[in-house]
């Protein structure tokens, strides 16, 4: 259990009821600060290179977005268990509502055991910087912090992250695209296949996700609904990696989870099915049939604010 729920006397699988304190981005960011300690503990241990800057600067992160970061490290970290032969602990079902605060908490209070556990095994040195509380953090401040331990926790990986598992993900991106589509039944003619030069990089797959989620801002906010702006650090850029695309595909699936959530009346995604021994260039084709598809939407949406509301 982390310091901050004993202290509350809340166990980390249960949320706050409404008669307990509430749970705020500072209180998030001391927890997320006190696993970047463990996690740092762990690459010291393993003789691997701490990560730079991330490729993405944000700002105006929702809490829901925030979750959707500490999914993807609490992934992470049950399979850097998993390559250490220890035992890992299932992440949690997705709320069936808006994630808050409270809930990113539990997550990464959650998740932080099996850090503990790998550092453990390896005999790594923690080293906590106590960090006062920053009554002005925010949940863009909580986002960033979680982009850079995931780009760590990247690192950490025996087995990276592949394209065939970035493509899974615009896979499950596409299918919700799919259903969204559904409100709108004209819509319906399936993203031609476009040709592709057999010389993609991961930096030209990250950077065309990076176009199809802000093709979805674009319709999201017209919708009413708040979303995180992301803005390219061109430098960090050019050194992006599987791992790194693998987290810009998971955080679109999650934005179209949220709307698809949201309408609440369409049927499950279901994505088809990807074949192995997938490459760079055929995630980049995907992604750019999700742009298509999400094209569509856009323009479907365009004199439709009230979309989302059955």
């Amino acid at each position: 259990m982390g310091l901050l729920s004993a202290l509350r006397g809340i166990p980390v699988w249960m949320g706050l009821r409404p008669s307990e304190p509430s749970v705020e981005p500072p209180d998030v960011l001391l927890a997320v600060q006190a696993t970047t300690a463990h996690l740092d503990g762990v690459r010291a241990g393993m003789g691997r290179e701490a990560a730079t800057g991330s490729p993405l600067r944000v700002h105006g992160a929702q809490p829901r977005e925030v979750y959707s970061q500490a999914r993807a490290l609490h992934h992470k970290v049950e399979r850097l268990c998993r390559e250490q032969g220890l035992s890992q602990v299932p992440c949690p079902d997705r709320p069936q509502r808006v994630p808050q605060p409270r809930d990113v908490l539990a997550l990464v209070e959650h998740l932080t055991p099996m850090v503990t556990a790998v550092g453990a095994q390896l005999e790594a040195t923690v080293h906590p910087v106590p960090a006062p509380r920053d009554d002005r953090a925010t949940p863009s401040h909580v986002c960033r912090a979680l982009l850079q331990l995931n780009r760590q926790a990247n690192l950490l990986l025996n087995v990276p992250y592949s394209p065939c598992e970035v493509q899974e993900q615009v896979a499950l991106a596409l299918a919700y695209v799919e259903r969204l589509l559904r409100v709108f039944p004209t819509r319906s003619v399936f993203p031609r296949r476009a040709s592709v030069s057999p010389d993609i990089d991961a930096p030209a797959v990250h950077a065309r996700l990076v176009d199809c989620f802000e093709r979805i801002g674009v319709i999201a906010r017209r919708s009413g609904h708040s979303v995180i702006s992301l803005r390219v650090n061109r430098i960090t850029a050019l050194r992006v990696d599987p791992g790194d695309t693998y987290d810009m595909a998971g955080l679109l699936v999650d934005e179209l989870h949220h709307l698809h959530l949201t309408r609440g009346d369409l049927a499950p995604p279901v994505a088809l099915p990807v074949g192995p021994d997938r490459g760079h260039s055929d995630v980049f084709r995907a992604a750019g049939m999700l742009l298509q598809r999400l094209a569509a939407l856009d323009e479907a949406t365009l004199n439709r604010p009230d979309w989302l509301v059955r």
